[in-house]
């Protein structure tokens, strides 16, 4: 078992007037994105599909409206995320029985999780579940930055295929990289994905890979193919873009992006609120220099 290797597409969880989830514009979003450029998997379900404002049937209804969209074409790797392992599990089975072929599990919780917890959760996953697991490090979210140790303690489960990074440690990325790189796959995830992808990463995601497509396939062609020098000044041309991830709410700034481009996937679910019509004038001036309106 291993992950695709190439850019993985997190598709937005598109909602209509009523703050439900719209299938059909969900799938156009999905079908649009994915003529646009060699995608290696969609992931639905990320921190950028809402899926900490779903409840446990939506999560389903996207996940398999997500399939439908698919059809096929690619690899579908379903988020199944929680805080109740029992949830994980459930979410992991359905994603199964749906036909995904994985699923992206950060270590959820309230309360900051220990190593311990780390991995009894993922333990159980595994061993209730008959899927291939991706563990997602995002310390931003989850209050741990799992240790080169730890890792390599769930890299020992059976079903676990691949980690992606969200630490911003390079220091235990580089030592992660040297010690399992050879037989677990690894993706980079903000912060630091140039730096990482520039280490070795199989893959990568992030907020240019759904505004960018052909550019952030791009960037992963060179970088496989020894075009340090021209990655580096790809990515820099999108620096001032990327800072709005940094300044704003991540979705709100995310939507807000595709919807300058026409395509139209509506407003976050609250408490998440749009960005005001200053931001999106500035952003619009960005993305016009930048060539992606």
């Amino acid at each position: 078992m291993s992950a695709p290797t190439g850019v993985a597409f997190f598709p937005v969880t598109v909602f209509d007037r009523r703050g439900e989830f719209d299938e059909a514009r969900y799938k156009a979003h999905i079908q649009s994105t994915l003529q646009q450029a060699p995608f290696s998997c969609v992931i639905p379900l990320g921190s950028v599909g809402e899926f900490a404002y779903l409840s446990t049937d939506e999560r389903k209804d996207v996940v398999e409206a997500t399939i439908d969209a698919v059809d096929g074409s690619v690899p579908v790797v379903a988020g199944a995320s929680t805080i109740a392992t029992r949830e994980a599990v459930e979410l992991t089975n359905h994603a199964s029985r749906t036909g995904a072929d994985g699923v992206l599990v950060t270590p959820q919780s309230y309360f900051p999780p220990t190593e311990r917890t780390v991995l009894n959760y993922f333990t159980q996953i595994v061993d209730q579940t008959d899927i291939p697991v991706w563990v997602y490090n995002n310390p931003s979210t989850t209050n741990i930055d799992m240790s080169c140790s730890l890792l390599s303690r769930l890299f020992a489960l059976d079903s676990v295929v691949c980690v992606k990074s969200g630490s911003g440690d390079m220091r235990s990325f580089r030592n992660l990289r040297r010690t399992v790189g050879d037989t677990v796959d690894l993706y980079a995830a903000p912060p630091n994905m140039f730096e990482k992808l520039a280490l070795g990463a199989d893959g990568w995601s992030g907020p240019v890979a759904t505004i960018d497509p052909d550019g952030a396939i791009e960037l992963f062609r060179m970088l496989q193919n020894d075009g340090l020098t021209a990655a580096r000044k790809l990515f820099e041309q999108w620096q001032p873009l990327l800072n709005y991830f940094d300044d704003y709410p991540y979705v709100a700034t995310m939507k807000a992006i595709l919807n300058l481009q026409g395509r139209d996937v509506g407003r976050p679910r609250p408490p998440v609120q749009p960005l005001g019509d200053v931001v999106r004038e500035d952003l619009r001036a960005v993305m016009g220099d930048l060539n992606v309106l």
